[in-house]
């Protein structure tokens, strides 16, 4: 048996859960619509001062997908560009503190292999390494990760049956 494809809905919840990880930057709001929007609080040089960015899915190349920063705004304050290149670089140096996060050129790049296996621990019936990015687009307000060559391991299954075949394997199909 061949799974071909697997869709995973990201919603804004889960964004901000990630982003949890990090204890540096409070993301107060986050926006899906053609864009990624975060709205956030920093603490730097003793204040707290209010940002947003704009981001955007760029490319997939090496199961890894690009986010490109479409602008980056400093809020409700009068503000001289120098501290405001600090707290940008600051902020970048923030979410490349998460392991699988880096930073190249104008791009936030997500190594999903990394991600996966520093934040996912449970892998039982697929193998997420195995798992290839191939596509990432925003419908619906979602973020949707398309993955592509997915091995199932049966061998999980017949051993939870406790039999050396499986006569058949369910699924749902379920649309929304």
């Amino acid at each position: 048996m061949k799974l071909k494809k697997m869709i995973v809905g990201v919603t804004k919840t889960d964004i901000k859960n990630f982003l949890k990880l990090q204890n540096k930057i409070n993301i107060t709001d986050i926006f899906i619509n053609d864009e990624i929007r975060l709205n956030g609080i920093v603490q730097f040089l003793g204040m707290n001062i209010n940002i947003e960015t704009e981001l955007n899915i760029s490319k997939v190349k090496f199961n890894s997908v690009y986010l490109n920063i479409n602008s980056f705004k400093i809020l409700k304050m009068n503000i001289v560009n120098s501290i405001s290149k600090k707290v940008f670089n600051y902020v970048i140096n923030v979410f490349t503190d998460l392991e699988g996060i880096s930073f190249e050129g104008n791009d936030f790049k997500l190594e999903v292999d990394k991600l996966i296996n520093r934040y996912y621990k449970e892998q039982g019936l697929i193998d997420l390494n195995k798992m290839q990015v191939t596509e990432v687009s925003i419908i619906n307000k979602e973020i949707e990760i398309v993955f592509g060559g997915i091995d199932i391991d049966t061998e999980v299954i017949r051993k939870e049956y406790g039999v050396d075949e499986i006569p058949y394997v369910e699924a749902e199909i379920v649309s929304e």
